[in-house]
């Protein structure tokens, strides 16, 4: 080995290793930042994604069983309503009634989430549920065909028991406190005031002509069975305007009297006419030529009686 060459030769392998290093380097770099990155943008897409599916699914089933019910829905027709495979229906919701109970789960958190309560004023309340069953017809439907369909899971949905015995709680300190009607236990009373709120909607019926006039009925009931009597609200008022107003046309086209429109007595009457005779005498017969009435006709002799 010449002098120097030693030298050289360390300087190559240290050139090699530095180079290694480097490449490591980026290697490493090219793996964990960027990939990862990437690979948390894909993640996220899938999740939208499966978020949007599951919506379209619910849309989808909402309207299939508001309309069939649950026996008479079918998953099919849900999947192709939703542009989704019929397999992620029982990917994500297990059966027919799984999704059937996610459906009316999802209505529901809605009334607990827009529809506030106030044990103050159960009449309100009640008019507040009325009013969004009657902008969700849907749902209105939905549990009268869970009552016939799924009755073991009616208000046994978590978001809606833990909601019902908050309103509970709520009507039960009342009533200790003296400001709500202690007839009835708290736990009955709250199912009364829902009965007749749903009951007044399917009466009224989608888009019934007696929906305002329900609704004051509604409230009236309400206040009289937790004695929290109150003047009606403006709306109220309105309501029951109206609908007493329809109902003396409607009583008017019918040729009746309406409540709170009697109509005017009538005049005294005056000298009774001449009575009639039930069954008249028929006019005699019309005069002949020369002006002689002729006589009735004879009846023609009787001849021998047939023989058979």
């Amino acid at each position: 080995m010449t002098p120097g060459s030693g030298a050289r030769a360390e300087d190559t392998s240290a050139g090699h290793q530095r180079d290694a290093a480097g490449r490591q380097r980026t290697a490493g770099a090219d793996r964990q930042p960027g990939a990862g990155a990437g690979q948390r943008v894909e993640a996220a897409g899938r999740q939208r994604d499966a978020g949007a599916t599951r919506r379209r699914i619910l849309d989808a089933a909402t309207a299939e069983f508001s309309a069939h019910g649950l026996a008479g829905g079918r998953t099919a027709r849900i999947a192709a309503a939703a542009g989704a495979n019929q397999r992620m229906i029982y990917a994500y919701y297990g059966s027919k009634e799984g999704l059937f109970d996610a459906v009316l789960d999802a209505h529901l958190r809605l009334v607990q989430e827009r529809v506030p309560f106030d044990a103050a004023d159960l009449p309100g309340y009640a008019g507040r549920v009325f009013d969004f069953y009657r902008a969700h017809p849907p749902l209105s439907r939905l549990q009268m065909w869970q009552a016939l369909e799924r009755r073991a899971t009616a208000r046994a949905l978590p978001p809606v028991a833990a909601a019902l015995r908050d309103h509970v709680d709520a009507i039960r300190q009342g009533q200790d406190a003296g400001l709500i009607s202690g007839l009835l236990p708290a736990e009955r009373l709250l199912e009364h005031i829902l009965t007749l709120a749903h009951g007044h909607v399917m009466d009224a019926g989608d888009t019934g002509r007696w929906t305002d006039g329900q609704r004051a009925a509604l409230t009236v009931t309400v206040a009289t069975l937790t004695g929290q009597a109150r003047e009606a609200a403006p709306g109220d008022r309105q309501h029951g305007d109206r609908e007493e107003h329809d109902g003396h046309e409607e009583h008017e086209e019918r040729g009746e009297p309406s409540p709170g429109h009697p109509r005017p007595s009538p005049a005294p009457p005056g000298p009774s006419p001449e009575p009639q005779e039930a069954f008249p005498e028929p006019p005699g017969p019309s005069p002949g030529p020369g002006g002689a009435t002729p006589g009735p006709h004879p009846l023609p002799p009787a001849g021998p009686a047939a023989t058979g």
